[in-house]
């Protein structure tokens, strides 16, 4: 008895057939070793959702603050603003201080620098031009409604007629030639003197030591202060 000797068959392209219970991949499938470029890996694409994160240790820089400088700044603008209108000008008194002591304090914090130097000009600016102009309306009111002396003087060749103001109302009174009235009271600088006579008359009006009216006529001259000095 004779024994043959198997021998492996070859499929028509030379393989050696798998042996039984491997898997076949499919042709141009790749392999346990080797990925397609561009394909990430299961473990990385969980990640791949999150933004980029800064290293370790990394710190934003703090935002300066210019709360106080800023404040000074408009209190500046707004003093300087208000100091020219009359009496409106009296709140620079209070605004122009604040901007300085708000910038004063803006410059010790390291706050910015520069609103905070412009807040303390214009707020002392403000106060100083606020407490001139208010100095010379005091000064002007005070010349307008304080107490004035006004003197009324007439000449006429004969008897005449005078009326004049002695500050509230008129007052007339009968002359016999050249004659003068002193009168002292407080308000508003304002004066008239009329004169009427058969002849010729002069007559003048002299406010706080100033001669503020003349004039001159025959049978009547009439002398008016027609503004304020």
């Amino acid at each position: 008895m004779s024994h043959q000797s198997e021998t492996p068959s070859t499929n028509p392209q030379g393989n050696t057939p798998q042996s039984e219970g491997q898997t076949q991949q499919p042709a141009g499938q790749p392999g346990s070793y080797g990925r397609p470029y561009g394909q990430g890996t299961a473990h990385a694409s969980q990640y791949a959702g999150y933004p980029d994160q800064a290293g370790y240790g990394y710190q934003q820089a703090p935002k300066q603050k210019s709360g106080l400088a800023i404040t000074a700044l408009v209190l500046g603008i707004v003093a300087i603003g208000a100091s020219f209108i009359p009496f409106l000008g009296m709140v620079s008194f209070i605004l122009g201080p604040l901007a300085v002591i708000f910038g004063i304090i803006a410059l010790v914090k390291k706050q910015k620098k520069g609103f905070s130097i412009t807040g303390i000009v214009l707020g002392a600016l403000g106060a100083i031009i606020a407490g001139i102009i208010t100095a010379v309306m005091a000064v002007a009111i005070s010349s307008v409604t304080g107490e004035h002396t006004v003197q009324y003087k007439v000449t006429a060749d004969g008897p005449a007629t005078v009326v004049y103001t002695d500050g509230l109302d008129p007052v007339q009174e009968e002359i016999t030639g050249d004659w003068e009235q002193e009168i002292t009271f407080t308000g508003v600088p304002v004066g008239a003197l009329t004169v009427v006579s058969d002849g010729n008359v002069s007559c003048e009006i002299i406010m706080d030591g100033q001669s503020a009216a003349t004039n001159s006529g025959v049978g009547q001259a009439d002398c008016v202060i027609e503004e304020i000095q």
